[in-house]
């Protein structure tokens, strides 16, 4: 992948994210708030959110595995 490429997928996914948390107003009103006066817990926030995430996509791979027999 060439920095060309990279720049583009950063883009969109920084927009997916823009659009995810646009779902949650309430908190993009306060988040800079949080950011300065409850930065554990944010930063908290989103580790727990990455670990979820990761947690979801291996039990995801593990699942396509079992059922393709391990060929991908």
């Amino acid at each position: 992948m060439d920095d060309a490429e990279r720049r583009v997928r950063l883009a969109e996914n920084m927009e997916r994210i823009r659009h995810f948390r646009h779902g949650f107003s309430e908190l993009e009103q306060v988040l800079p708030f949080l950011g300065n006066a409850l930065p554990t817990l944010l930063t908290k926030l989103y580790s727990d959110c990455q670990s979820f995430a990761e947690t979801e996509i291996k039990s995801l791979l593990e699942r396509f595995e079992q059922i393709s027999g391990g060929r991908i």
